[in-house]
């Protein structure tokens, strides 16, 4: 999909949380047009120097989960962990009752969120599409 969008991805291997700061570090501000966090553990335990490196070079973030919107990424696409939760429980129950997991059809979560944290796009000097402002579910400061 990123060849038909025209955008050009640089995959950096990492193996450590360390090595998340460290690639971050290296980064120079231009070097690249955003930073996709796609909820990997050593990302996201480097997840606060992520942000704090990468709102410093200018560098839009973006994430699947609320909270990294919470801590200052740009933006976050992803379910809500809340409807998930939900969602999960209710098949937890109709297995309780003797549904057989295999009689059960696999799921999508229901509630795909858009959170826009603006104080980012501010520090950024980012201004926010009014489209996307409208289509946000939530916005941070």
């Amino acid at each position: 999909a990123a060849g038909i969008l025209d955008i050009n991805l640089a995959e950096k291997q990492i193996s450590s949380k360390e090595e998340v700061i460290k690639v971050m570090n290296d980064v120079k501000p231009g070097e690249y047009g955003a930073f996709f966090h796609i909820g990997e553990a050593k990302v996201s335990s480097a997840a606060d120097q992520v942000i704090a490196i990468a709102n410093r070079i200018k560098l839009p973030t973006f994430a699947h989960e609320e909270s990294l919107a919470r801590k200052g990424m740009l933006a976050v696409y992803g379910p809500s962990w809340l409807v998930l939760g939900k969602q999960c429980a209710e098949t937890m129950d109709k297995v309780l009752k003797g549904v057989a997991p295999a009689d059960i059809p696999i799921q999508i979560p229901k509630k795909i969120e858009f959170i826009i944290n603006l104080g980012t796009a501010r520090t950024l000097g980012i201004n926010i599409p009014e489209e996307a402002l409208r289509s946000a579910d939530k916005f941070f400061e």
